[in-house]
């Protein structure tokens, strides 16, 4: 028989088959792709400027990238100047160092894009890495096995410059990675993928468990295991540099056992959550492998049958199912599938594949058609058999990271730890699961995080109640509720979860100017909570829509100045280093005038502003010499300078008020928050933290205002580790005279200063801000908290005096105690 008549024969067979056999819909492009870039950055800015270049400078357009600074040590603020022109960049800050895996997190719950692309702060992306990707995940977007596409990185030096990768226009051969194909190893670098930003969300994210590397590995083999693939653009997409300095490195040993630990892993039947899988890929590796070409040799046969039976509705036999193992990871290789089903038919048609050229087109998409009924019918036939697998039942690893507790508790200082730690016995008797979040990096370092992990085996991340990998049924926290609070809540109460403050007594923290955000939240006894829980009793009210930008990781750069690496060093090493001492935080009221300063030979001493102005009384240097307010810098800058004290403490934000001459190895800068002051976003956008109290723990970090630089000076002590801290001259006393000039909060002396230890103090001719005392009030009444929940006191041995809110203590008793 010639090979024409081979054909005929072919096209008669084909005809029949197709002629009642509908035609199957191909994939059609996906929508405009919009692009998150999710960079991550912690000590390496050296190289973060060319990884933001290079994600501007690529041809696709429409991206967004959030640059997420998990509180490092370097000035990232500095890096980023180069891109604030550039609305499409997008700079969030941690509040305490949390993990590369919580940054990507935090990208994640803040970003609002179709795809992500992650890029680590040392890594680059090729020019036309997102338009390619973009082109080709298009063409699988309506594919639900699909999660994304990648690509090839190269690996280079940590020398290579950006201008190097554009001559990287090669077509490597890119292979598709499912579950199979990865044979338990990651199957790409973290920056090789572009990802259907809904498959990243509805796994929770990453790991925050993994601090030291193998997050992006253990993410993958989820995102397989659930049986999703990635198709391949065949293009160098970025660069991966080799540094000498990596976190595989420095943390070899982890990374090994983490490594045995996903090995082992992909040797065990899989726990998946069935809400998100596509596909069944739970099989254990090597058992997967065996089932795969059992598969493939079935879909042969049953295209060799199809074209012997001229039928596909026959084509599918009772014995090549059962030749099947239904359990097996199947999902994610329908393409596969596909093209063996199409080899066998052909090969039942006594044809070669060069030889169905000569096929007409009606016949060869009859071809199409069959192979892929052929390959569904396997696939379906497998998912709906594995369900109640014996061997698939026997599941030992569990990758299903979601899970549901009745309660989950939110403290944001210390204070909140220990009023909560109180409710979660209470809770637990009452049969309800409970969980404490870690709220540090996210909310604010209040020194919460350490008292939970006192009485928490476990300590729930806010990213992972906030992407919903946790549930719960109530969430509760404590008044005054801050706007980055208030955010989570907002989150949560769109699924079903119900927020509560915890009923007790009154704080008086919340201030009339602040906004009031907790009047919209029901409030509820330790009793009250428990019925909620048990019940599932929805309140009256829930948070609804806000005016402010809640999330806290977008305040941060808004409200502060750039951190200092040399005041940031420096501060790290005073951390607790006078744990058990005593310090004397000095105010500058009237009645230091009637105080005997000569007691304070021999202590450590905070002062502040205008001080030098009592510096023939003082009997040694004083340890610190703290200046907050601007009018007072700008007024009195160059005695400031040249203030002889043995360590000197401004805000960052003065630092380009100094030459570096000017800058002694006794000048120390530290971030201040300005949010207490009504700081916006650079959109105008309002923080939503005026009059917001807060007191940081991590004053390396930040420390924040509060409209009296005592605050600060606490948040200081508080971080160098004082145990007792000793006010004298806080007269918590102010008037106003009648001839001073007022323009708003700003006020200009014509006379004598009568609030302060000297008339010269905001003498004629000075610049003041009205002192509004409730506002220092209830900064103090949170500060007193806050050393009160650590073991340490603050003491008020003030020579009278308005502040009653501290014990009193004559000066010399509280220095003898």
């Amino acid at each position: 028989m010639t090979a024409g008549n081979s054909v005929a024969v072919a096209d008669d067979v084909l005809r029949l088959i197709g002629s009642d056999h509908p035609t199957i819909a191909l994939d059609v492009l996906g929508p405009q792709i919009s692009v998150a870039v999710i960079v991550p950055t912690y000590a390496d800015s050296r190289f973060l400027l060319d990884a933001l270049r290079s994600v501007q400078q690529q041809t696709f357009t429409n991206w967004r990238c959030y640059v997420v600074d998990d509180a490092s040590p370097e000035n990232v603020d500095a890096v980023f100047e180069e891109f604030r022109s550039d609305d499409r960049f997008v700079l969030l800050r941690h509040s305490a160092n949390a993990g590369l895996a919580a940054a990507r997190n935090t990208g994640l719950r803040v970003c609002a894009e179709d795809t992500i692309q992650f890029l680590d702060a040392d890594d680059l992306l090729t020019p036309w890495s997102l338009e390619l990707r973009v082109a080709d995940l298009r063409q699988h977007w309506n594919d639900p096995l699909t999660a994304g596409v990648h690509g090839q990185i190269l690996q280079c030096t940590e020398e290579t410059e950006l201008a190097d990768i554009g001559s990287w226009t090669g077509k490597p051969s890119v292979p598709k990675r499912d579950w199979l194909s990865t044979e338990g190893e990651s199957p790409f670098t973290v920056h090789a993928p572009l990802t259907k930003a809904s498959v990243v969300k509805s796994l929770g994210g990453f790991d925050e468990t993994f601090l030291n590397g193998a997050e992006d590995w253990d993410f993958w083999q989820r995102v397989l295991r659930h049986g999703f693939m990635f198709k391949p653009t065949l293009a160098v997409v970025g660069a991966y540099r080799q540094r000498q300095a990596s976190m595989i490195r420095e943390h070899g040993s982890i990374h090994l056992s983490r490594a045995d630990a996903l090995f082992a892993a992909a040797e065990q039947w899989a726990d998946v959550d069935e809400s998100i899988a596509v596909s069944n890929a739970r099989m254990p590796f090597s058992e997967s492998k065996l089932a795969y070409q059992r598969l493939i040799r079935s879909a042969r046969w049953a295209g060799i049958r199809a074209a012997q039976l001229k039928s596909v509705d026959e084509a599918v036999t009772d014995d090549i199912l059962g030749f099947l193992r239904p359990e097996a990871t199947v999902g994610t290789r329908r393409d596969d599938c596909f093209r063996a089903a199409k080899g066998g038919l052909i090969r039942g048609l006594g044809l070669s594949t060069h030889v169905v050229k000569g096929l007409g087109s009606d016949s060869r998409d009859v071809i199409e058609q069959v192979a892929w009924d052929i390959s569904d019918q396997l696939l379906d036939y497998c998912a709906s058999a594995s369900v109640n697998s014996p061997a698939a039942a026997a599941a030992t690893l569990s990758l299903d990271r979601r899970r549901h507790v009745d309660v989950a508790l939110l403290a944001e200082t210390n204070a909140d730890a220990l009023e909560l730690v109180s409710l979660k016995s209470r809770l637990m008797n009452a049969g309800l699961s409970v969980v404490a979040i870690k709220a540090d990096y996210a909310l604010g370092d209040g020194g919460a995080t350490e008292i939970l992990s006192e009485h928490f085996d476990e300590l729930v991340p806010f990213n992972q109640i906030a992407l919903g990998s946790v549930t719960c049924d109530v969430i509760v926290t404590r008044s005054p509720v801050s706007p980055a609070t208030l955010d989570l809540i907002d989150r949560v109460a769109k699924i079903g979860t119900r927020p509560v403050l915890l009923a007790g007594p009154d704080r008086e923290l919340l201030l009339e100017d602040s906004p009031s955000y907790d009047a919209a939240l029901p409030t509820g006894t330790p009793d009250e909570i428990i019925e909620m829980a048990a019940s599932q009793k929805t309140p009256t009210s829930t948070p609804t829509e806000r005016p402010t930008r809640c999330d806290f990781a977008l305040l941060l750069p808004a409200e502060e100045h750039p951190l200092d690496a040399a005041g940031h060093e420096w501060m790290m090493e005073m951390r607790d280093s006078k744990q058990g001492e005593t310090a004397i935080v000095i105010g500058n009221g009237p009645s230091l005038n009637d105080t005997d300063l000569g007691l304070l030979a021999g202590i450590d001493t905070f002062g502040v502003n205008s001080i030098f102005l009592a510096d023939e009384r003082l009997p040694e240097p004083l340890t610190y010499y703290v200046v907050e307010d601007t009018a007072v810098f700008k007024d009195n800058a160059e005695a400031i300078k040249a203030y002889p004290a043995v360590h000197k403490l401004f805000p960052t934000m003065y630092l380009k008020q100094f030459a570096d001459e000017e800058i002694s190895e006794n000048t120390h800068f530290f971030r201040m928050n300005l949010g207490f002051y009504g700081r916006t976003a650079a959109d105008g956008t309002a923080t939503g933290t005026l009059c917001h109290p807060r007191f940081s723990t991590n004053a390396a970090q930040r420390a924040y205002c509060g409209q009296s630089v005592t605050i600060v000076n606490l948040q200081l002590a508080y971080w160098f580790g004082y145990s007792r801290i000793v006010l004298i001259g806080m007269d918590f006393s102010y008037q106003i005279p009648d001839d001073a000039e007022r323009n708003g909060n700003i006020i200009v002396s014509r006379s004598d200063d009568p609030n302060h230890f000297h008339p010269d103090y905001f003498g004629a001719g000075k610049t003041w801000k009205d002192p509004k005392l409730d506002r220092v009030m209830v900064n103090y009444r949170l500060a007193g908290e806050v050393f009160a929940a650590d073991g340490r006191e603050i003491i008020n041995s003030t020579v009278g005096g308005k502040l009653d809110l501290f014990p009193r203590l004559p000066l010399a008793e509280a220095l003898n105690n």
